[in-house]
């Protein structure tokens, strides 16, 4: 618990200096993707080229079918700075997402690895729009049936895939 405490502390003198200085700290985002479907989080910058992002994702899927995602994620900005930010509107961007699929047939979770390039567009100093696409790669892919006299419509097992695309929009407005 200790340990907790001290990194917690860090990090919050960390974001404590980062929004002392001249760019957006912290912004809250939201949008859709791939595997964070309609999601909401927020984005920290930790120093003037990296972000980091924590994000809850949902399907908001009705009628015996439940898609929830916890992502957090890595963004390397770089290229041209934009007057409206004071960020590099080009970005790498690398993510973890946590995934449990809830369906009437059985329950599966996965744990899914991004490499995107991404854009940011400024509309204002503290509102805008970015865009990412990449690859993506099944970590873990974990199933528990629930009821096995119903028959699944879709039974692909995602982590046969070996890479596919991944793609993310996301609004946000910064502080």
């Amino acid at each position: 618990m200790k340990k907790i405490s001290l990194i917690l502390l860090a990090f919050i003198i960390k974001v404590s200096i980062v929004i002392a200085q001249d760019y957006p700290a912290f912004s809250i985002n939201t949008g859709g993707g791939f595997f964070e479907s309609i999601h909401l989080g927020c984005r920290v910058q930790v120093t003037p080229k990296n972000q980091v992002g924590f994000y809850y994702g949902n399907a908001l899927m009705l009628y015996r079918y439940k898609y929830n995602s916890f992502t957090v994620d890595h963004q390397y900005h770089f290229g041209r700075v934009s007057t409206l930010s004071n960020r590099a509107v080009w970005y790498f961007r690398q993510g973890l997402s946590y995934s449990i699929d809830n369906a009437a047939y059985s329950e599966t979770k996965y744990i899914f690895g991004s490499i995107c390039l991404g854009r940011e567009f400024n509309i204002s100093s503290k509102f805008g729009l970015n865009f990412d696409i990449g690859l993506s790669r099944t970590l873990m892919e974990k199933e528990r049936v629930k009821d096995a006299s119903i028959e699944p419509w879709f039974d692909i097992k995602i982590s046969d895939l070996e890479v596919f695309p991944c793609l993310r929009f996301q609004l946000y407005y910064s502080f």
